[in-house]
């Protein structure tokens, strides 16, 4: 049996180049893009650019009012630590202990930050005390120290104390509004908290007033002095406008308001048998059902 050897060649081609397979594909040439190709491809890069531009816009938004809100959460918890530091002060102040928490509190919230530097006289002896004199209040060190001296004549002066952090002067002008009896210097730098006479006086009178409120209510006529004390110790003050609801009959109440000032409309239906009657309330009435403000 004979065998052959087939060698093909095409015609026109080198020796030395390649010859490409018959089942190989030809080579596939692109069509050019028409306008309206082109003109939906861009828009298609734009929609996509859009979109992120529009994604990076939002997460960049959404960190920014996350980092506002925990800095916002940092600042309420720092006020907070503060009240609550400036509030267990104040109970260690024999003036200040027998007072209620709400009390307690209410002269946290006006005390006021001062500082001082060494050598300077944070009050002076033998001054009156006048509206908004630095000298009508008293002080708490959170910081520092300074000392006490009574002044005498010919400039001579005596140390009679010395005050550091935790301690406080000056409550005689607060209770009293006494001249100061003696001249209160800072030793070092002095960071103190200042309660100023018109403060205290506005949380007492404060708190006086809305004892007075309860006890006009024949509701709590019967009610030991220290149980009305309690009571006026949880009033908050609400604000209300003409012809604003307060409160809705029927739903289950959970406040107790007592009118400070203006009038309040008691809007009573068919089941309490007042036939649709107002009942006006002015200061010092309570109310715990249906109310509205009169327009």
């Amino acid at each position: 049996m004979s065998r052959f050897y087939v060698h093909s060649h095409s015609h026109g081609a080198s020796s030395g180049e390649p010859q490409r397979r018959n089942s190989e594909p030809l080579p596939q040439v692109a069509e050019p893009e028409t306008p309206f190709q082109r003109e939906r491809r861009l828009s298609a890069d734009a929609v996509a650019h859009a979109i992120a531009s529009a994604s990076r816009s939002a997460i960049e938004a959404a960190e920014k009012a996350m980092a506002a809100f925990e800095e916002m959460k940092n600042q309420k918890a720092n006020a907070e630590r503060i009240l609550k530091e400036r509030v267990q002060l104040l109970a260690r102040v024999p003036l200040f202990a027998p007072m209620l928490p709400s009390t307690i509190e209410a002269i946290a919230k006006a005390l006021e930050v001062r500082t001082f530097n060494a050598g300077q006289d944070i009050i002076t002896q033998g001054t009156a005390a006048v509206p908004d004199d630095v000298e009508q209040a008293c002080f708490f060190i959170e910081d520092g120290l300074c000392y006490a001296r009574l002044v005498k004549e010919g400039g001579r002066w005596d140390q009679v104390a010395e005050y550091g952090v935790g301690t406080f002067f000056g409550e005689r002008a607060i209770l009293y509004n006494d001249p100061q009896e003696a001249t209160i210097t800072a030793r070092s730098t002095v960071k103190a908290l200042r309660l100023t006479a018109d403060a205290f006086a506005k949380v007492i009178r404060e708190r006086d007033h809305k004892e007075s409120l309860l006890r006009g209510c024949k509701v709590f006529e019967t009610m030991p002095d220290d149980k009305i004390c309690l009571l006026a110790g949880l009033l908050e003050r609400k604000s209300f406008i003409d012809g604003q609801v307060i409160i809705v009959q029927g739903t289950q109440a959970s406040h107790f308001y007592l009118v400070d000032a203006g009038e309040a409309v008691d809007d009573r239906g068919d089941r309490q048998g007042a036939g649709g009657a107002d009942v006006q309330r002015g200061a010092g009435h309570h109310h715990a059902g249906h109310g509205r403000c009169p327009r």
